[in-house]
């Protein structure tokens, strides 16, 4: 028998075993093509991509794992850090809670007692380096910000 021969009784014998089952013969021409196809992908027929693509995504993804590596390491270091801000701001609040330093302390610098009178306004809130320092600056108030005419010292008891 010739190789034509016995291709066309393949051929035949597909077609009327598709025929007896109910299966268009098309949709076996498809699943054959199908299979060839991925035979052909799996086999590394030159569809792949190239070595030197395939490099650089190798060297892409590298890099990429590295800047994440180092990200991930200082972020972890800036939450340790803000994590012992905190004890400590907790610590000192803590400590500073039994006086309440609000009512006395410049509200400028938050740190020398009050000390001046701002005429015109009345306003006994800076002590005298900050008023200083505003007078030569703004010129204003730094409760309602009005103009300030003078100074005077105050002595709170």
């Amino acid at each position: 028998m010739s190789e034509t021969t016995k291709r066309s009784k393949t051929a035949a014998t597909g077609a009327a075993t598709a025929a007896a089952t109910g299966v268009a013969t098309s949709a076996v021409a498809g699943a054959a093509a199908g299979a060839g196809a991925a035979t052909a992908a799996t086999s590394g027929g030159g569809s792949g991509p190239s070595p030197m693509r395939r490099f650089f995504e190798l060297i892409f993804m590298l890099v990429s794992a590295i800047l994440v590596i180092f990200s991930w390491d200082t972020a972890v270091k800036k939450t340790e850090e803000n994590e012992s801000l905190r004890a400590e701001l907790r610590r000192t609040k803590q400590s500073n809670g039994d006086v309440d330093r609000s009512g006395t302390r410049c509200t400028v610098c938050l740190d020398n007692p009050r000390e001046v009178l701002i005429k015109d306004c009345g306003h006994v809130c800076v002590c005298a380096d900050c008023a200083e320092r505003i007078r030569h600056e703004t010129n204003r108030c730094p409760v309602c910000r009005k103009e300030i005419q003078g100074t005077q010292s105050v002595y709170i008891s």
